[in-house]
């Protein structure tokens, strides 16, 4: 469950890019090279589709079951870039 703050919804994800090792500062040198990304928009910038392509069923081969495998496909796409917003941050 994501928090929230100010009525925004907070998500954490590895898929941000950053430079340098990430959100922080060089303690030794003070360099302010190193920061991370925030992305943040409205629900309505973004559609995700998702469908099932195919599915099969099949006798399960060790036990007296059957087995049904399907191949979904979905992807996301953003229709309003003006309803985002990129910053780049620095914990310093």
């Amino acid at each position: 469950l994501p928090g929230t703050l100010r009525g925004f919804s907070i998500y954490k994800s590895n898929n941000l890019p950053y430079l340098g090792n990430g959100a922080g500062v060089n303690l030794s040198t003070g360099s302010e090279t190193n920061f991370g990304v925030m992305v943040a928009g409205h629900a309505s910038a973004v559609a995700t589709a998702q469908q099932i392509a195919k599915t099969e069923t099949f006798r399960s081969p060790t036990t007296f079951a059957d087995i049904v495998r399907g191949m979904s496909l979905y992807g996301r796409k953003i229709l309003r870039p003006e309803a985002l917003f990129t910053a780049n941050y620095n914990l310093a």
